[in-house]
This record gives structure tokens, C-alpha cells and sequence, in this order.
């Protein structure tokens, strides 16, 4: 098999890059909010202090910039945990639980008119607990719930780029 190397291997690179954005392939995720999204007021619930900071920089990423203007559209959005419920025991010190998250938001102008209405996004996944390790399961459990939440966000935004 002939490898490329130095020079070669470059441009090869170069010009698949140059052919993709020839024919206007573009990352999933780096679609622009409608125009009518690209100020807004941001208005939070149950979310801490790093998960709204997290939102925001998404939101921005996404073409959005966030204000307090009271001309711009508000967008509203509600973090929850539904349930940390116990599946079965798959041993004497093992557990699989269900973790469950829902995000809520809905989009109002600056007559408070309804400008999307409130849309529900729910995501479930499933937790393997080591009764013996309360630190491990804490650390992982924290990850899970960010990893949803990372998930919940882009479907949110996915859904914003469509209106």
C-alpha cells in the first residue's frame, strides 16, 4: 500500500477539504439560528451557574447573541430531572438505574406572543452502580447527567435552526 508522506499528504488534504466546501458540505452543528433568533433574551430554570454559562456559549456557537434587549425574543428554558429510578440488581453490589432528563423551552416576542410553543425533549439513559465504589458512581453519574444535558441542547438547537 503506497503511503503518502510530507508535501504529498498535505495536499492530498488540501484539496479534499477544497473539495467539500465546493460542494457546500458543511460539520453537523454549525447551522445558523433563523434571523429572527440572532438576539435574545435567555431566561433559566434548573439549571446551576456552569450549565447556563454552558447554554449560553452553545446558543452563541449557533449564531445567537444574548441580551437583555426588550425588543428581542425570549427564550425560555427548563431543566429537569425526572427520575433516578432502580431498574434491577444485577449482583450482590450491583445496580442498573435509569436516569431521566427533561429539557422544556419555548420561544415568546417582546409582545409576549407566543413564537414557538413550549416543546418538550426528554432523554433517558441507563446507569451501572457499583454499590462498593459511592465515589466512582457519583463521578459517572455527574458525567451521565452531562452528557444528556450536551444532548438535549443540541436537539433544542437543531430544533431552533428549523423554525
Amino acid at each position: 500500500m503506497l503511503l503518502l508522506r510530507g508535501p504529498m499528504k498535505f495536499l492530498s488534504l488540501l484539496a479534499v477539504v477544497a473539495l467539500l466546501a465546493g460542494c457546500g458540505f458543511r460539520l453537523a452543528g454549525t447551522a445558523e439560528l433563523p434571523a429572527s433568533l440572532s438576539i435574545i433574551n435567555l431566561t433559566t430554570s434548573g439549571f446551576d451557574t456552569e450549565q447556563r454559562q454552558q447554554l449560553e456559549r452553545r446558543l452563541q456557537q449557533a449564531g445567537a447573541t444574548i441580551s437583555n434587549e426588550t425588543s428581542a425574543p425570549t427564550l425560555s428554558v427548563t431543566l429537569a430531572q425526572l427520575s433516578d429510578n432502580l431498574l434491577f440488581e444485577t449482583g450482590e453490589n450491583q445496580q442498573t438505574r435509569r436516569l431521566v432528563q427533561q429539557l422544556t423551552y419555548r420561544i415568546r416576542a417582546a409582545d409576549n406572543s407566543l413564537l414557538q410553543e413550549e416543546r418538550r425533549l426528554r432523554q433517558e439513559t441507563d446507569l451501572e452502580i457499583d454499590l462498593l465504589n459511592i465515589v466512582a458512581n457519583d463521578r459517572e453519574r455527574s458525567e451521565l447527567q452531562q452528557q444528556m444535558l450536551n444532548q438535549l441542547v443540541s436537539r433544542m438547537i437543531y430544533q431552533l435552526q428549523r423554525m
